[in-house]
């Protein structure tokens, strides 16, 4: 059994949740893949990947399928890669949210007419907001929110309004 196939270590999950979009007979035999892939993984107590990816890394945990959106956890850091192969193989598009905020990891990636845009947080956007012990919430830009999940997609959402910026300049 291939050690980052089983849950029984104890990594950082990052937890993932994957849109996709295309022919709705393509989205059928997605959604089927990945529903069979949770029954699979559920029975097996073992991370899953398609037959047809051959990368022995990236593997899907907790796997479930709710109104055609795909959650699942990866061992510290999303498998972007992987879900662009399944993309690719059943000539589908797709949005890939992700976070594991115990390393900073949180993003969203958009595969679209064959190309890949991640939108990343970095180190400087974490450092953007504190969490105030005496207060119980978190502090970013002279105002108090209950959790980091609300403040971090405000951050995001500012990058990507710039990386679309940025990339609208480019094709001027």
């Amino acid at each position: 059994m291939h050690g980052f196939k089983t849950k029984n270590q104890m990594p950082n999950w990052c937890y993932n949740r994957v849109e996709f979009t295309g022919s709705e007979s393509a989205l059928t035999r997605v959604n089927l893949m990945f529903e069979e892939l949770s029954a699979k993984g559920e029975a097996e107590q073992q991370g899953q990947l398609p037959d047809f990816i051959e990368e022995k890394d990236g593997y899907f945990f907790d796997l479930r399928v709710e109104d055609e959106v795909i959650y699942y956890e990866t061992r510290w850091s999303p498998n972007t890669d992987i879900v662009q192969e399944i993309a690719e193989h059943f000539d589908i598009e797709f949005t890939h949210h992700y976070d594991e905020s115990g390393t900073c990891i949180y993003g969203e990636a958009i595969y679209k007419d064959g190309m890949l845009t991640k939108v990343e947080l970095d180190m400087a956007d974490f450092a953007a907001y504190k969490y105030d012990v005496d207060e119980e919430t978190y502090l970013f830009e002279g105002q108090y929110y209950e959790c980091s999940e609300e403040i971090k997609e405000i951050l995001l959402e500012r990058k990507k309004q710039l990386t679309l910026n940025i990339k609208n300049y480019d094709t001027l």
